[in-house]
């Protein structure tokens, strides 16, 4: 699983769908996002709690830093009947589509192509609290330019 992978794979535990979505200020590029009809707080606790099922302790806390972490340059839209969340700092891949087939094909596959999900980086993204300059989101699903 991909360093953003483990979000994806709680939003399809919590019964909601990954979807691409390029925001105001993102100039055509694409994030992860989910569309919703709960309020943004019943999302984290959906995902709070889909994150720490089964969990050992450890790996919760970690999991729940990661997601303090991510929420802070967190968005939202609203979209008529709905609210998109989406994630400027994690470029949407297909693979969050379907986190499950993913975490299968990185199994049997050992070389990084172009098109993987590799969004680690060291904070750049996450620390620029959601400024919106290109370079805070990378053209593919590789963002090793800290800034």
């Amino acid at each position: 699983m991909t360093d953003s992978m483990w979000l994806a794979k709680a939003l399809q535990d919590c019964d909601l769908k990954p979807r691409s979505y390029s925001g105001r200020f993102m100039y055509g590029k694409q994030c992860l996002g989910v569309v919703t009809d709960d309020s943004p707080l019943q999302l984290v606790g959906q995902i709070l709690v889909s994150l720490c099922q089964g969990a050992s302790p450890v790996r919760a806390k970690q999991d729940v830093m990661d997601l303090a972490e991510l929420l802070g340059d967190a968005r939202m839209d609203s979209m008529g009947l709905g609210t998109i969340i989406y994630f400027p700092s994690v470029t949407w891949c297909e693979e969050y589509a379907d986190p499950d087939s993913a975490e299968e094909d990185d199994d049997s596959e050992d070389s990084e192509d172009e098109g993987d999900c590799d969004d680690s980086d060291d904070g750049g993204a996450l620390a620029s609290a959601g400024m919106g300059t290109d370079e805070d989101y990378g053209s593919d699903c590789h963002d090793s330019e800290d800034t």
